[in-house]
């Protein structure tokens, strides 16, 4: 019954209003941004707002955000609730589209509109869209519906856009190897070391302290530990080198674990941060497993670790033979990913290369002007 429902008010919502709605003139010079369904504003979307409201005065921006008390400094913003008419209304009638996860599929637009699908993924690890198993048929028939609204979509890099094509079941030339927008920041040096500054400060940190970031992969699974750390016991290993910040997936944001930590403060769960490229930026190392975070913290050429425990029952599955393909080492136990932790200056030494080996072969242009060219391409410069 509660299914029935659901895809009624979809059907009326997104269909039925969506459709009058577009019956309204088209603003050629209206651009809007969803990211994240509006559950925060952050991601390739909001690096190319920052860039159009910058260089392009001229454009009206809207701004899918579902959370209130927002503010901005331009008078060509404005801010509405993805699950709103006014959402609606702003969606039929702007020239383009930027947008960073897949949309409802009765959110067909007008002919004539740029839909820009920027992906919220860098490079290409687990296998997603239409490449998942045939158990989830529906999931994907919803999917290749959305998919073929696009008329451009952007990829970290050209050598992803056969697994692009096939994953999203749309043509090889709508996908642009123009990098990753958000990844810029990457490229600003001073900016970086002004941001651990403040984060040091901000959280009360020994300067003299390196920053762990442990970013898993979700796993829908009922277990009192689902990170499998012991945190006393990484205290007590790496207290006196590190702190261990966490940065996980949302449904998991809320975990309470025990830490019984002494002294100084260990562990900060900072999973609220919208933007996991604010923490990427000042992290020494980075620990995960199947994550394609992978392909941003590369372009730092600082070493990351994959504690992948379960690799044997992990079973989405993967583009690339695991094994051969991650950029640094794979530790299995709590013991060998502190052993690994507790000599950082040969860990970067020995694993610098391959990850900027790396970096380059999945980051088109490497040269931190992504945001611009994103841009370009959208509005046809």
């Amino acid at each position: 019954m509660r299914k029935t429902i659901v895809s009624l008010y979809q059907f009326l919502f997104y269909k039925v209003l969506f459709s009058i709605f577009k019956l309204f003139p088209t603003d050629q010079k209206k651009i809007i941004y969803i990211s994240h369904y509006g559950n925060r504003f952050g991601c390739n979307p909001k690096s190319m707002f920052e860039y159009v409201v910058e260089n392009y005065p001229e454009y009206k921006n809207i701004v899918v955000l579902n959370q209130q008390g927002h503010n901005h400094a331009e008078e060509n913003v404005k801010y509405v609730s993805y699950y709103s008419v006014a959402f609606l209304i702003e969606l039929a009638t702007s020239k383009y589209w930027v947008v960073n996860t897949n949309l409802n599929p009765y959110l067909k637009p007008k002919k004539g509109t740029e839909y820009l699908q920027t992906w919220h993924g860098a490079g290409a690890f687990k296998k997603f869209g239409l490449d998942l198993p045939d158990s989830r048929e529906k999931e994907k028939q919803s999917w290749k519906k959305d998919t073929s609204h696009w008329t451009k979509m952007l990829s970290s890099s050209e050598s992803i856009i056969d697994i692009y094509s096939s994953a999203c079941g749309i043509d090889k030339t709508i996908i642009h190897p123009t990098g990753l927008p958000r990844n810029d920041v990457f490229f600003q040096t001073k900016d970086t070391l002004k941001r651990k500054e403040e984060f040091y400060k901000t959280y009360n940190i020994n300067p003299n302290k390196k920053i762990i970031l442990y970013a898993p992969t979700y796993r829908d699974m009922n277990n009192d530990n689902p990170l499998n750390l012991d945190f006393s016991r990484l205290q007590k290993d790496l207290g006196e080198e590190y702190v261990f910040v966490l940065k996980l997936h949302p449904f998991l944001a809320k975990y309470q674990f025990e830490t019984k930590e002494d002294g100084e403060k260990f562990v900060f769960n900072l999973s609220a941060i919208d933007d996991i490229q604010d923490l990427l930026l000042i992290a020494d190392v980075l620990i995960t497993d199947y994550s394609s975070v992978i392909f941003d913290y590369a372009l730092t050429g600082k070493p990351m670790l994959f504690y992948s425990y379960d690799l044997e029952e992990y079973e989405r599955g993967f583009y690339f033979e695991y094994k051969g393909f991650v950029p640094g080492p794979i530790v299995y136990t709590q013991e060998q990913l502190t052993a690994q932790l507790q000599n950082y200056d040969q860990l970067y030494a020995q694993h610098h290369d391959q990850v900027i080996a790396f970096a380059k072969e999945y980051n088109a242009g490497f040269d931190g002007k992504s945001t611009e060219k994103a841009v370009n391409l959208l509005l046809n410069k």
